[in-house]
C-alpha cells in the first residue's frame, strides 16, 4: 500500500518564476475517482517518464473525497499526469502540452 501524508507541492513553480510557467486546471473525469476515497494527483515530464521508472514529479495534491480538479503552475513542456488511489494503482491518466 502506497501512503501520502497530505503532500502539497502545487505552490511550488518548478520554473523559477520564470514568465514561460503557466497555470493550468486539470479535471479527472469523475468516472475514474470513487467517492468515498483520496488520491493523489502526480504530474511527471515526459521525457524523464519515459526514460525511467524512478522519475520524481514536478507536482503532487492529494486530491480529498469528491475533489477531483487542481490548479497546477507548470513550465512550458509536456507532462504526463497520473491519479493514483491509496494502493498506488492508476485511476486516470492524460498527456498534457505546455505551451507559450
Amino acid at each position: 500500500m502506497i501512503i501520502y501524508n497530505n503532500i502539497d507541492l502545487s505552490k511550488t513553480n518548478h520554473c523559477f518564476y520564470s514568465s514561460e510557467s503557466k497555470t493550468i486546471q486539470i479535471t479527472i473525469d469523475a468516472d475514474s475517482l470513487a467517492e468515498n476515497q483520496n488520491y493523489a494527483l502526480l504530474i511527471y515530464k515526459k521525457e524523464e517518464l519515459e526514460k525511467t521508472n524512478q522519475a520524481i514529479p514536478v507536482f503532487v495534491k492529494i486530491l480529498e473525497k469528491g475533489q477531483n480538479q487542481a490548479l497546477a503552475t507548470l513550465c512550458v513542456g509536456k507532462y504526463i499526469a497520473f491519479c493514483k488511489n491509496h494502493y498506488g494503482d492508476n485511476t486516470w491518466n492524460k498527456n498534457i502540452i505546455v505551451e507559450k
